[in-house]
């Protein structure tokens, strides 16, 4: 303790119960078994969805021959770096992204109010009436655990969520019905579970 610092009486015993608390539960964390590997259960590599990821994303790019709004598609996935294994090594699962944007600009929201505990941008989206499109593909495995409600298509143990923005209801549709048949021949070439 530094000289002229002084703790108030009865709080030095809440610091160090926390402390300790922290200390067993980290022990607790450290200290777990680990999965034997035998035949029966190889070890499961966090990435082993990736091929079916890629194909889907692939595919989803490749509508850009049909959908004008998604022509010049990358068919890049990226991964989200902060679910890496080696930096979470108890929670080694699978989970990328893939997005495209067409016809998307910023514009001032003209309902910002500046505040300094927001993290809201004082600019939005505007989607071109016609063609607009961003399109956002998540393909993970496990829970979701972003903080908007989704209903996600199961891929044997990938899930899939499709967030599509669009003023043109032609195009959500078009786009709804092409992916809807992309995940379904997936699903129908997967082995059961």
């Amino acid at each position: 303790m530094r000289a002229g610092v002084r703790l108030p009486r009865g709080r030095v015993p809440d610091v160090v119960t926390r402390c300790a608390l922290l200390c067993v539960v980290l022990a607790a964390c450290h200290a777990r078994a680990p999965t034997p590997v035998s035949a029966e259960h190889p070890p499961e590599d966090p990435h082993h969805l990736g091929p079916l990821a890629r194909r889907i994303v692939t595919r989803v790019a490749a509508l850009g021959a049909r959908i004008p709004s998604l022509a010049g598609a990358s068919a890049e996935l990226r991964p989200v770096s902060s679910l890496d294994t080696a930096t979470i090594p108890w929670e080694p699962r699978f989970y990328a992204r893939w997005n495209h944007q067409h016809a998307v600009s910023w514009e001032p929201d003209p309902t910002y109010v500046p505040s300094p505990h927001t993290a809201r941008s004082p600019y939005r989206d505007r989607l071109d009436p016609s063609a607009g499109l961003i399109l956002d593909v998540y393909l993970y495995e496990g829970s979701w655990s972003l903080l908007f409600a989704v209903n996600p298509v199961a891929l044997g143990r990938l899930r899939v969520v499709t967030i599509i923005s669009t003023p043109n209801p032609a195009l959500r549709a078009e786009l709804e019905r092409a992916i809807g048949e992309i995940l379904d021949g997936e699903r129908a070439g997967l082995p059961p579970e």
